[in-house]
């Protein structure tokens, strides 16, 4: 996209001038990746986004950080690590939602449900997203 770079850059002046920013270090992290730099997502934004939304107690941040933290794994070729960073997002909404908030997450980023299994599409993950939000 011809706005990531300017995203990217609009993004470091926000961690930059608040180094706490609970969607700043994620936000920075997902136009990394999108950007086709997962490795330095990985390794240094989504690191510290996951910091800080586990000093906020986050678990809907911590869901969305754990999904582009799979998603990165995912572009780096490390299926194992991503197939485990969705579990772990998916465990985070579980816990999002068994406290009534409303949740959320970029399941189009991959074909693998959160259990391990192999998504047929799109369709078949949100009607999974809408079983775990619904119990």
């Amino acid at each position: 996209s011809t706005s990531t770079p300017a995203a990217i850059a609009a993004l470091t002046e926000v961690v930059r001038r608040d180094p706490s920013h609970p969607r700043g270090w994620f936000l920075l992290g997902k136009h990394t990746i999108l950007a086709g730099d997962p490795k330095r997502a990985l390794d240094d934004h989504l690191v510290h986004a996951m910091v800080v939304q586990n000093r906020l107690g986050n678990a809907q941040g911590k869901a969305d950080v754990w999904n582009a933290m799979g998603v990165a794994q995912q572009r780096l070729g490390d299926l194992e690590k991503a197939a485990a960073s969705y579990r772990e997002a998916a465990a985070m909404l579980d816990e999002a939602a068994g406290r009534g908030y409303d949740v959320r997450i970029g399941l189009e980023d991959t074909l693998e449900r959160p259990d391990g299994g192999r998504a047929e599409g799109n369709e078949e993950l949100v009607r999974f997203a809408v079983g775990r939000a619904t119990r």
